[in-house]
């Protein structure tokens, strides 16, 4: 029993470190995973929300698909929407994020075969100046759900709730708006409970991320950003662990209406195409492809991911 604990605690801080690298926008994802940096209203930093004041629209609302493969593991759906609205000189932003397991797989008995987690997230971003922006978010709802089974025999199963969680953004636009600089800090707090064979222990985990990037618009349409993420996770009793990760890609518009993307996230390659319809140019369609999304080799096996979005602005 005790090694079965600490294998799933390990597995537990495994799956929140790749959870929180894992690209939400499809435009970042096809950048190599950036989501601090794009001068776009996408994105993990609130701060991005107040962009919309840039545009002529004041409302937007988008729907996202997430498909994950993994070879030893089940295959994820990551669901997503998010409606926002101009207010003041910002945005406000509601966030939904939904992942489900729609095929089960394991390398090991001891590893879950099945994982779902939900999230509802609140922000809003305005700007200070005319070239910085700041912004703030909270997680009234987030909870995620493991399973271990064999056959109709449940082995283990764990389940977490953040019991309080919140976002700080910045997003600075310098020389002449060719260089943007901007950073994230991300705090929660959670409360696991694992059962296996009948026996349950539960946990609290804090976790900490601070997240750096800078992008340079050298010409037009073209964007290069780089990002780096630092995490630190404690769990009771007296348990700590730290992860780093490096971000970066580039996206060139060919015309005002279609743009390609690619980069790098976990070390492998990471593509993606968007296009521009309608006469107001209101209407965006976004495909990503990464090659390997998640780092969960050691329980899950490799990865590769597929990522669509369409957006509507008014």
């Amino acid at each position: 029993m005790l090694l079965a604990g600490i294998a799933r605690a390990d597995f537990d801080s495994a799956l929140i470190k790749t959870m929180q690298a894992v690209p939400v926008s499809t435009d970042g994802a096809g950048m190599g995973g950036l989501n601090i940096t794009m001068p776009a209203g996408t994105g993990t930093n609130p701060a991005q929300n107040a962009l919309v004041v840039d545009t002529e629209f004041n409302k937007s609302v988008l729907g996202q698909g997430y498909l994950i493969n993994l070879s030893h593991g089940p295959t994820l759906a990551i669901k997503a929407g998010n409606a926002s609205i101009r207010l003041g000189q910002g945005a406000l932003k509601l966030n939904y994020y939904q992942v489900d397991t729609i095929s089960r797989g394991s390398k090991s008995i001891l590893d879950p075969n099945a994982f779902t987690a939900e999230s509802l997230e609140i922000s809003y971003g305005f700007k200070l100046t005319d070239t910085l922006s700041v912004g703030m978010s909270v997680f009234p709802e987030s909870k995620f759900e493991l399973e271990s089974k064999v056959g109709s025999l449940r082995l283990g199963s764990a389940e977490g709730k953040v019991k309080g969680a919140g976002s700080l953004g910045l997003f600075w636009k310098l020389l002449d708006e060719k260089l943007i600089l901007a950073g994230t800090w991300n705090i929660s707090a959670e409360k696991d409970k694992q059962t296996e064979l009948g026996f349950t222990t539960t946990s609290h985990v804090m976790t900490n991320v601070l997240r750096l990037g800078m992008a340079v618009q050298p010409w037009k349409g073209g964007t290069i950003g780089v990002e780096w993420l630092g995490m630190k996770i404690d769990r009771s009793p007296g348990e700590t662990a730290w992860a780093s990760k490096i971000f970066y890609g580039a996206e060139q518009y060919l015309n005002e209406r279609f743009c390609l993307r690619a980069g790098c996230l976990n070390g492998a390659p990471t593509a993606g195409v968007g296009v521009v319809l309608g006469k107001k140019k209101n209407i965006y369609i976004d495909y990503a492809y990464l090659a390997n999304p998640i780092e969960m080799d050691h329980y899950w096996g490799s990865s590769s991911g597929h990522m669509i979005d369409v957006c509507i602005a008014w």
